[in-house]
């Protein structure tokens, strides 16, 4: 449909007075892959989405899109930001209310200049991409939040950018809407293969449209990584906090011995012992072993191995129809575990929370 080059960001720095908002960023978006910018409020990400998009002008670092360098503090280049070839989705959908959706969609279209006969022909096929066909002669007001979130999509991607930016563009949405806007997204975005950066602070949100996600906190990028990478194989306690419904549980301990194959055991404060895979720890050192609830599973009897299991007894429990969370009492320890609901466990029920070795994360202390 148009040109697909890449987003390059360079050794990024934009200060703000004496904070540093963006460190030293550096990443690249491929060819129609949509890559996210993650984190909590005030990590960043904004920032440097900013930056690509020419609404800041960093101190340090370049901003390519495809082979052009369109922001650089070494050779003092700043291309404006109606000059990139970029188009954004903001977080407060800035649909005009006195425009039908026809003429919101058709306004950039127009101010080109483009001939009415190809505008027609452009807005009649983004309405009917982004679901709107039937809708072009409503009024804003008149418009749901979803269907003006589509709107605002639908005017930023009828200019064919070069690359597509998004601020937060489902915040403003309830829960419900959020959920099921996501998928539509994801699909719509699958369809147009248009290269994006996306910026949210909600792990859920980025977990289902990414090809790849950038985690960021404190204006530094943390870890970058498959969704499916970042979950599995955080690199510390903060990227597997972030990235889940519910935080691991987190249990001290010290690493007693590493085996050939990259596996190693651990004794817990409690004296219980793990058995997991590890890399870049000694033995003898301090670490932090992270369990994950939904990892977990909750048995009656005990196991027949010597390690990977604790022994406890059921604190609380809430059923939730699809699952049932426990709080399990080990000791000075509160274990949550998310078990399916076939099976129900009694409060105050002595059980054994178990797991297998590579669904167990471990940190250094």
């Amino acid at each position: 449909m148009w040109n697909l080059p890449t987003v390059g960001v360079r050794n990024l720095e934009k200060h703000f007075g004496d904070v540093l908002a963006v460190d030293d960023v550096s990443f690249e978006v491929e060819d129609s892959k949509l890559v996210t910018l993650l984190g909590p409020s005030g990590c960043g990400k904004t920032t440097t989405l900013r930056c690509i998009a020419g609404l800041e002008k960093p101190e340090q670092g370049e901003v390519l899109i495809g082979e052009k360098v369109v922001s650089s503090s070494k050779d003092g280049v700043f291309v404006p930001p109606e000059k990139r070839g970029l188009s954004m989705v903001f977080q407060s959908y800035a649909v005009w209310p006195h425009m039908s959706v026809y003429d919101n969609i058709s306004y950039g279209l127009k101010i080109k200049k483009i001939p009415k006969v190809e505008i027609d022909r452009k807005v009649k096929q983004v309405l009917s991409l982004v679901g709107l066909s039937g809708l072009e002669d409503r009024y804003a007001t008149k418009l749901s939040g979803g269907q003006q979130q589509r709107v605002a999509l639908a005017r930023s991607i009828v200019l064919e950018p070069a690359v597509l930016l998004f601020d937060e563009p489902l915040s403003n949405l309830d829960a419900r809407l959020r959920e099921s806007m996501r998928f539509e997204l994801k699909d719509l975005m699958s369809k147009l293969a248009i290269t994006s950066v996306y910026v949210t602070h909600d792990q859920s949100e980025a977990m289902v449209l990414s090809d790849r996600i950038i985690l960021m906190e404190k204006g530094k990028i943390v870890q970058e990584g498959t969704p499916l990478e970042l979950y599995r194989k955080p690199k510390n306690q903060f990227v597997a906090s972030f990235l889940g419904s519910t935080s691991p549980n987190f249990l001290e301990g010290k690493l007693l011995e590493i085996h050939s194959d990259r596996s190693g055991l651990v004794e817990l404060e409690n004296g219980a012992q793990i058995e997991c895979y590890l890399s870049g720890i000694s033995e003898g050192e301090r670490v932090i072993v992270a369990l994950r609830p939904e990892d977990l599973k909750i048995l009656s009897d005990m196991p027949r191995s010597r390690v990977n299991y604790l022994n406890g007894r059921i604190g609380s429990l809430a059923y939730l129809g699809d699952h049932t969370e426990y709080k399990v009492q080990v000791q000075n320890n509160v274990i949550l575990v998310k078990s399916d609901s076939f099976e129900l466990f009694d409060v105050n029920e002595e059980v054994y929370v178990v797991t297998e070795p590579h669904r167990i994360n471990v940190f250094r202390a």
